[in-house]
């Protein structure tokens, strides 16, 4: 429901923000994905390890990942997407089967793959804003 929320905040900023509203959502999906490559680059073993599937732990961990579902939400209401309904059900499958996959493979995973994969997604995440501020700018 992030997404959702994220999107009809900013359908009403929109207005307010015009024509900057490409760099608002470059700047908000660079700033998600730069967390996450920062995170995952001072993710260290020596850390103690928590269990982020029980608790506290995992309701801090949903409410982390539902701010940056949030942030997309808020992109998508900047550039004025015409199908939400269509991304938020794309965004929430997607979402629960790599949660089921993740959670499965997690202890298979050593912390030198974490470390990648968590830099590769803030990657695309980045990505993704360029593009979408080269689309507006062309």
């Amino acid at each position: 429901l992030f997404p959702l929320i994220g999107y009809f905040f900013g359908s009403a900023l929109g207005g307010w923000i015009g024509n900057f509203s490409h760099w608002v959502a470059f700047g908000l999906l660079f700033a998600v994905g730069g967390r996450m490559i920062v995170g995952a680059a001072q993710n260290e073993t020596a850390k103690k390890q928590i269990d982020l599937t029980r608790g506290w732990a995992l309701v801090g961990l949903s409410v982390a990942v539902s701010i940056d579902a949030l942030a997309v939400g808020l992109t998508f209401g900047l550039e004025k997407q015409d199908s939400i309904a269509l991304c938020v059900a794309v965004i929430g499958v997607i979402t629960a089967l790599l949660t089921l996959v993740g959670m499965r493979l997690a202890g298979r995973v050593n912390m030198k793959s974490k470390k990648t994969i968590g830099i590769l997604a803030g990657a695309v995440l980045i990505a993704i804003g360029v593009k979408m501020l080269i689309d507006q700018l062309l």
